[in-house]
């Protein structure tokens, strides 16, 4: 049956070190998704959205500004 699905903690405004850290404390893969100028280094999106219940080991989209 596999291991219990994880929940997708809230992201937005975290600093992206913090956000990653977070994740992958779950078990979860990370995506950063980031242009060439970030000012604030903070996440402004994630998919799939805070609350969701994922299978261990998936991937979660944050993006930067």
């Amino acid at each position: 049956k596999g291991p219990p699905p994880v929940v997708v903690p809230n992201l937005i405004d975290l600093r992206r070190k913090a956000a990653v850290a977070t994740l992958e404390d779950l078990g979860l893969q990370v995506k950063v998704e980031a242009g060439e100028f970030t000012p604030l280094n903070r996440v402004i999106s994630q998919v799939p959205a805070a609350g969701t219940e994922v299978p261990n080991g998936s991937t979660v989209t944050i993006r930067i500004i």
